[in-house]
């Protein structure tokens, strides 16, 4: 487990990355493939893949497809892209796991196991999303580490 203290992450308020530049965030996660947002108390708000974000940037870099009011991709923001697709929304909030910090990496494997394309899973006090964040366990963290 990877712990808090180490973790990359930024924090978001409420306003969903309203102020947060895509462009910004390519530069402050610059060796990061795993972005990860979370709220003022460290609890998971986001996990989105540097992937998705250049998917996003490309596809809006024809005029026609800017969001109202966006002169250019240089002015696309976290919640333009939160807000251009609910599911893909969704799949950001719920595509990662839960477990308690008494939790064994066959746990933390288990709980990927259960939800469609994780590759994440959080380690919290008892494992509820909505606790402080104490850890982080990638799919190649229990690759390398969980052998049979």
């Amino acid at each position: 487990m990877r712990p808090f203290d180490r973790i990359k992450f930024m924090p978001l308020g409420q306003d969903d990355g309203g102020g947060i530049k895509l462009g910004d965030l390519g530069q402050n996660f610059l060796k990061t493939e795993r972005l990860l947002f979370l709220n003022e108390n460290h609890c998971f708000r986001y996990l989105i893949y540097r992937g998705m974000i250049d998917k996003f940037v490309s596809k809006s870099s024809e005029v026609a497809h800017l969001p109202p009011g966006v002169a250019g991709v240089t002015d696309l923001t976290l919640a333009h892209m939160l807000n251009s697709d609910a599911e893909l929304k969704a799949f950001f909030q719920k595509s990662v796991g839960f477990v308690s910090v008494n939790s064994s990496l066959a746990d933390a494997k288990r709980a990927m196991g259960k939800i469609d394309k994780c590759r994440d899973v959080f380690v919290t006090q008892s494992g509820d999303r909505k606790e402080p964040i104490l850890g982080w366990i990638t799919d190649s963290a229990i690759r390398e580490n969980l052998r049979v």
